[in-house]
Formats: structure tokens, sequence, C-alpha cells
């Protein structure tokens, strides 16, 4: 819960929407908040006028004078702030809430609380190594399985680290294969479907692998 209070409490801060000193106060919170960038028409059963004067008392100065700096046009973003729990409250902050836009990297948000819930905050991808076959003085006889668990920030200094570890520790010479197995990530074609290939222009639409 101190890891959800956290992100809340930047979330918050940096909307304008409390005082970035105490992070208490912030975990009392209630309701939770969430910021979204919406992509259909929200409806909300409060009047115009209490939307208006909440929306107006909330309005984050701060974020608007960074993105003024930024040279951000007002019409380039959409915010929306709202309680969690209760559709019936009115919005704390809304700009633009209406015009649709592309959600983007704002459903890593959902993503990363999603494996948080699912895995929690201790929760680590490793990629392990194998003997299959026989270690006799340095030598490997038969493969060396490398097993990809989702690791997505393992570097290729890192693996070089790795493998020279696998020599100290008395892994000399591989008398068979290196085997690589991706077999965490049980995922059909039918699973990327809405996943863009990859190219030298939009190299980020990488396709989900455990290694």
């Amino acid at each position: 819960m101190d890891f959800y209070r956290s992100i809340q409490g930047m979330v918050l801060g940096c909307l304008g929407l409390c005082s970035a000193t105490p992070a208490q106060d912030v975990s009392r919170a209630q309701p939770v908040l969430t910021v979204a960038a919406l992509t259909q028409p929200a409806a909300w059963s409060a009047g115009p006028a209490a939307q208006v004067l909440r929306a107006e008392a909330a309005r984050p100065t701060a974020v608007f004078e960074a993105l003024k700096q930024a040279e951000m046009s007002d019409q380039d973003i959409v915010l929306l702030a709202r309680p969690v729990g209760d559709d019936s409250l009115p919005p704390l902050f809304a700009h633009r809430e209406n015009q649709s836009m592309t959600l983007a990297s704002t459903t890593k948000l959902i993503t990363t609380l999603a494996a948080l819930d699912t895995l929690g905050p201790k929760y680590r991808w490793r990629t392990r190594a194998y003997l299959d076959g026989q270690l006799h003085q340095g030598v490997l006889y038969g493969d060396l399985r490398i097993v990809g668990g989702g690791d997505a920030r393992l570097s290729s200094s890192e693996l070089v680290e790795w493998f020279r570890l696998m020599r100290q520790r008395g892994l000399a010479e591989i008398r068979g294969h290196i085997v690589l197995d991706r077999q965490a990530f049980h995922l059909s074609d039918s699973d990327h479907a809405n996943t863009p290939l990859p190219s030298a222009e939009q190299p980020r639409h990488n396709r989900p692998d455990a290694l």
C-alpha cells in the first residue's frame, strides 16, 4: 500500500490538487483519485455550474505553466481528475475531457497497476541458465539452456558479465548447444493481432517475448 500511496501522492502533486509535503494527508485522502486521458465522451451527473466551479478551483496552474514553457498548447492536452468509486460525483478537474485522443503511454499506468496487483511490488522478472548435461572439469557435455523470464532490462553488457560469471564458477567449455527457451510466455499469432510490427521508424513496437 505504501507504493500505491506514493504513486497517488505523485499524481496529485503533479496536478496541484494537494501540497507536495504532507504525504500522510495524501495517504488518508478518500476517495482515491485517478488521472486519465479519455478517448470517449464523458457523462457527468452534476450540473454544468457545479462542474465549472469544481474544475476551476482545482486547476493545476503549475502543470499548465510547465507545459507552456515546453511550448505545448492547451489544445494539445486532455486532462481529467475524478474520484473513484462514485460516478455521481463531478470531476475535480477537467480540461477538454470530451476530446478524443490517442492514449499512447497513458495505458502503461493501467498495465503497471495490473502487474502490481497480480504479481506484487517485490516480483522480479529473471532470466535463468540450466545445465542440460554433465559438467566435468569445466566441460559441459550437453546443452546450456537459457530460460527467459520476461526481463526486458537484460542488456548486452549484463549478458557478457553473466557468462563471465559462469566461467568463473567452472563452466569453461560447452560440448553441445546454447538453447534459447522462450516457453515462459505462451503466446500465439492471435495474441499479437493488434501489435504493430517493429520498424526502423517505430522500433518501440516490440512484441512480448520471454527473452
